[in-house]
């Protein structure tokens, strides 16, 4: 990150992931003890909020006028009340409390991994029928739950309402869920650096 900036690059141009706010904080805090070390007088990326968790970034671009549009959405995760709420709108469809459960695992596992892009991925009527239930209830209160956030901004980025990040870093890109990875894909315009192993860089 320090490399790129003294060589010119914008502060704009780099995004840093890492996987908690305690750690985007240390490494913010890393960059700028590095860069006084060397004697370089660098914009670093966290001097304009870049150093963040994938989530944060995602629903600042989430919150833009041309991404709700696409969304019909507004950048905001229901809070435990609402989504309390959420969850008895859902006992409207009639489906037993441990079917019920059973099946919005099933649906957060598969937002999260970005098969809802995929055709055929309800195995029957009564799964279409939740989920379109589960659907309408986000579109009435126009939140969002966390496992729609990786995917929501994977459907703007494919309708071009967000723009590239040239330089992305994500730490621990291995922990990210496939949706998180598949965002983070799509947003590096030229270089995706990603780290796994604490001894292997990729």
């Amino acid at each position: 990150v320090l490399d790129l900036l003294a060589g010119g690059v914008s502060a704009a141009e780099v995004a840093v992931f890492c996987t908690t706010p305690t750690a985007a904080s240390d490494f913010a805090s890393r960059v700028r003890v590095a860069a006084a070390e060397r004697g370089e007088d660098v914009r670093t990326a966290a001097a304009r909020g870049r150093v963040c968790v994938p989530r944060e970034y995602f629903l600042e671009v989430l919150g833009t006028r041309e991404a709700q549009a696409i969304t019909g959405r507004d950048a905001r995760l229901l809070n435990s009340f609402e989504y309390d709420f959420f969850l008895e709108d859902l006992k409207t469809s009639t489906i037993p409390p441990k079917r019920l459960s059973e099946m919005m695992k099933f649906f957060k596992k598969e937002l999260s991994t970005l098969n809802d892009f995929e055709d055929g991925w309800l195995y029957s009527v009564e799964e279409q029928e939740l989920y379109d239930l589960m659907m309408n209830c986000l579109g009435f209160e126009r939140g969002i739950i966390e496992c729609e956030v990786a995917g929501l901004f994977v459907r703007v980025m494919q309708e071009g309402a967000a723009a590239k990040v040239p330089y992305v870093f994500a730490d621990d890109f291995r922990t990210y869920s496939r949706g998180t990875q598949v965002a983070l894909t799509m947003l590096a315009g030229e270089a995706l650096t990603v780290t796994d192993d604490p001894d292997v860089a990729l």
